[in-house]
């Protein structure tokens, strides 16, 4: 591909990204017209293919498409296939961004560096008096970031391979903001040690099977957190014990020509999906995790949280859509359709009518929760405390 071709496949492809986000800081906007994504990538492979793509200069057509599109690009796999360091998709990046709100001078601190990409877009924003330090557990891909950045001349920007959740360099206080780009089980108690006094950290926190973004704010007390759940998300599980949780055993059913898996007509929209996985997994955590395939020539393939009973009766909520093997009387599906209920009854909530408090699990004034708009979780380290906003 030409230079010029190149030139407006990425222009077209900043304005599509930027265009995402109403009332974005025009710093962040200047940020990822400065940066290119290309500089950051060396190989990798696009959703759903296997087949590996080149991104040496100049490059060809078909990679110019891909790096420039908004989608994550995966840059290395694990010995499964699946991949196991990606490129985030770059509209997920800018919310991340958003939520994160640096300043020119500040000290940010990145859990997740992968392709350097990320922490290049915050070296410009917090311009040559500010710091980022950034952190990948695999040696090989923080080795491939800092050749990445010391050929972009970014010189503001110390990578480092360790745990994310338990380096021992975090020092107290140094930092004023906290970017993870991994999906976190848990909020160490080290990142509110390392962040400065009303210090900001933006998480994708497990809740249920996904990594809704979280905007916390440093509390006041050692380990207490403040703020919003921002936006829905999905991420690769961080690595490390302090901040990786297996996700659960699925329960994968394969249906027999006879069977099929119906709409029942309730539920919602395919785009308040994640709303409705959201509230299943404070309101029934007990749900388990279901992926249905029916038989037939072309198979289809329906995965979400439901009920899978010992009379081989299957209820699940896939997108939205309550779908299931049964008629409407039967108590699988009279039980999902509660859940369903109760979740309109409430208005229909997004992600980001959600407060969250975090409280360590010494606290001694975690409140009550109150039926139906407050919710208390526990994890490794502490208590969380969801709060459905009036």
């Amino acid at each position: 591909m030409t230079e010029h071709g190149t030139a407006e496949v990425r222009a077209s492809f900043v304005r599509d990204v930027l265009g995402s986000l109403q009332g974005l800081d025009a710093r962040i906007a200047e940020a990822f017209r400065s940066v290119d994504r290309a500089a950051y990538l060396d190989r990798f492979r696009v959703p759903g293919k296997r087949d590996w793509i080149e991104a040496s200069q100049p490059l060809s057509a078909g990679a110019a498409a891909a790096i420039y599109s908004d989608q994550a690009l995966a840059t290395l796999t694990a010995e499964n296939g699946m991949p196991s360091s990606s490129s985030t998709t770059p509209s997920l990046m800018l919310l991340m961004l958003h939520a994160l709100s640096t300043a020119p001078g500040d000290r940010v601190l990145e859990i997740g560096t992968a392709t350097g990409y990320n922490a290049a877009l915050l070296a410009h924003l917090v311009t040559p008096t500010g710091t980022v330090v950034t952190i990948d557990s695999k040696p090989e891909v923080a080795a491939r970031a800092a050749t990445a950045l010391e050929t972009a001349g970014i010189t503001n920007v110390q990578v480092r391979a360790g745990d994310g959740g338990a380096d021992p360099q975090m020092l107290r206080g140094v930092f004023d903001r906290l970017i993870a780009t991994v999906g976190c089980a848990t909020v160490p108690p080290q990142w509110w040690d390392c962040l400065t006094d009303g210090g900001v950290a933006v998480v994708p926190l497990r809740h249920g099977e996904a990594h809704p973004l979280c905007r916390l704010r440093k509390g006041p007390e050692p380990g207490h957190w403040y703020g919003t759940f921002t936006a829905a998300a999905n991420f690769m599980l961080a690595d490390g014990d302090t901040l990786h949780r297996p996700r659960r055993t699925e329960h994968r059913v394969h249906l027999a020509d006879e069977q099929h898996l119906l709409d029942t007509g309730l539920g919602c929209h395919p785009s308040q999906g994640w709303a409705i996985d959201f509230f299943l997994a404070l309101h029934a955590p007990h749900l388990e995790r279901i992926t249905v395939t029916a038989a037939g020539p072309t198979p289809q393939m329906h995965a979400g949280c439901g009920i899978a009973d010992q009379h081989g009766t299957i209820a699940l909520v896939s997108w939205g859509r309550l779908m299931a093997t049964t008629g409407p009387d039967s108590p699988a599906v009279q039980e999902l359709a509660g859940y369903l209920t109760a979740w309109k009854n409430l208005g229909g909530p997004s992600i980001g009518h959600y407060d969250l408090e975090i409280l360590p699990h010494s606290a001694t004034d975690i409140p009550t929760p109150l039926a139906g708009r407050r919710w208390t979780q526990t994890d490794r380290h502490a208590t969380r405390i969801v709060t459905l906003r009036a």
